[in-house]
């Protein structure tokens, strides 16, 4: 896997997955059990084999059964990808009558932020008044292309209150006051209003008006539904049976989860071994433990179980993401592996094992796991341990050093005041840890004075240069665009 600036990607996706946090929070206030149905929908994590997953909508309620789709947009619409010569790429493809489409708006300045109004449609209601939606131009050139289903909607740009709604021969008017004091009139026609007299509302971030009859209520009906496991029914109802019954553990569903291990689709032989293993029956977890060796068509079979099994997140889950970084066939199914034994303390020593890899991309990985830990004196001291040594061993400890939370200052200023490289590793890592904490810490004032200055030189431009950061990055890409 290449590691490409794709800064725009990363921007979309991220958007994304907050967008499906944000809405799994207000359908827990509205009374929901919310769980993922489709994985990895809530992570903005980029892998370069794709998972073909099956058309699901990102979230189901554990409680009523209800699954819904997040849509995140910059630009508040009632919009969803659409391929109208694919039937399995259609944008209602997958989905029940009662499924809910969420639509949030996400605000991108100066930083990502996603708005906590949503705006819900049933999936019946927009299948109805599909006819009156607006096609877009294919995204791309290729055949089968994807574009933009649109229904027309309107969101006020200015936050206000709604002060009257007005029928007469040309249709229903809606009149809103500002907060900024004018008033504005706005001519629905045939579309249906969104609100009563009295709604507040906050500028681009509620549809007041669409050509939708009404919004869903998204009010959870309570503890109403069983999940089955009808292997007559599509693999789409299969899996969120399968994901209903892995949570809800429910009494007499064993035997309907182990005949699915030999279902024909991959995907649902994985969701089912998910579901054995979390009841801590041994043949699920060898069942993924094995996937874990899958390469060619297999690969992405590979990746899932991994994802699967961080999602698990059992000691014995852990420990075969361990033997998976270190021997799964594929490298990026051992770099999925160190991804989900993230923050496990337990894993550190495998991030500096990792790091040899024959493969960049699962050594980059590696530095993350070692990233990603909180260190106490005795991980301080193990990653200390190896700056000494291996090049490639001594970069992923440096770095875990200088990433980490709470690492144990005091050990680090010691093997920093030595020779060596291991002493070089340790100053480098001291010079990108935040300067007030190492000052702060009792090792501090014992600090040979002159490391103590070159320290305070290097933490110097961090501490003043307004150009430090995140405007670092800006400069390099401003650097490229030199043709």
């Amino acid at each position: 896997m290449a590691f490409k600036d794709d800064a725009s990607f990363l921007h979309f996706v991220t958007m994304g997955a907050m967008g499906t946090r944000v809405g799994w929070a207000g359908l827990e206030q509205a009374g929901h059990r919310i769980v993922e149905l489709e994985r990895y929908c809530c992570s903005n994590k980029i892998w370069a084999t794709k998972v073909k997953r099956l058309r699901l909508p990102d979230l189901l309620c554990l409680r009523c059964g209800r699954r819904f789709e997040v849509r995140t947009k910059t630009s508040l619409e009632i919009k969803m990808s659409h391929s109208p010569t694919n039937p399995d790429r259609v944008w209602d493809a997958g989905m029940r009558d009662n499924d809910v489409a969420v639509f949030l708006r996400c605000h991108d300045e100066p930083n990502l932020a996603v708005a906590n109004t949503l705006n819900c449609f049933e999936v019946s209601q927009l299948r109805a008044t599909q006819p009156l939606a607006k096609l877009g131009p294919p995204k791309s050139a290729s055949e089968g292309a994807e574009r933009d289903l649109t229904w027309p909607s309107w969101v006020p740009g200015v936050s206000g209150t709604v002060t009257a709604i007005e029928a007469n021969g040309a249709g229903t008017r809606l009149v809103v006051s500002y907060a900024n004091g004018k008033r504005y009139t706005y001519p629905a026609g045939g579309k249906h209003v969104h609100g009563q007299i009295g709604t507040a509302f906050v500028g681009g971030e509620q549809i007041l008006a669409s050509v939708v009859p009404s919004q869903a209520d998204i009010r959870c009906a309570g503890d109403i539904w069983n999940p089955i496991i009808n292997a007559d029914t599509s693999p789409a109802e299969i899996f969120t049976g399968l994901k209903g019954l892995t949570h809800r553990q429910a009494e007499g569903s064993a035997d309907q989860i182990r005949v699915m291990l030999g279902h024909a689709d991959p995907r649902i032989r994985l969701e089912a071994a998910a579901a054995i293993a979390r009841r801590e029956e041994a043949a699920g977890l060898a069942f993924l433990s094995d996937s874990l060796k899958g390469t060619g068509e297999s690969t992405p079979w590979a990746l899932e179980a991994a994802f699967i099994l961080a999602e698990l997140r059992t000691p014995n889950a852990l420990a075969s993401l361990r033997v998976g970084a270190r021997s799964a066939p594929h490298p990026e199914a051992r770099s999925a592996c160190l991804w989900g034994l993230r923050g496990d303390p337990a894993s550190l020593a495998i991030s500096f094992q990792a790091a040899t890899d024959d493969d960049e991309s699962v050594a980059i990985h590696a530095a993350i796991v070692g990233a990603t830990q909180i260190l106490n004196d005795e991980s301080t001291a193990l990653a200390i341990a190896h700056l000494e040594g291996d090049p490639a061993r001594a970069a992923v400890a440096m770095e875990a050093l200088a990433r980490a939370q709470s690492p144990s200052f005091n050990l680090v200023l010691a093997a920093a005041s030595g020779t060596g490289a291991a002493a070089n590793w340790a100053f480098t890592a001291l010079s990108r840890m935040t300067p007030n904490a190492v000052k702060q810490s009792a090792g501090w004032s014992d600090a040979p004075t002159a490391m103590k200055g070159a320290l305070t030189r290097a933490w110097f431009a961090r501490e003043t240069s307004w150009l430090e950061g995140d405007n670092q990055r800006a400069l390099d890409v401003l650097s490229r665009q030199h043709l």
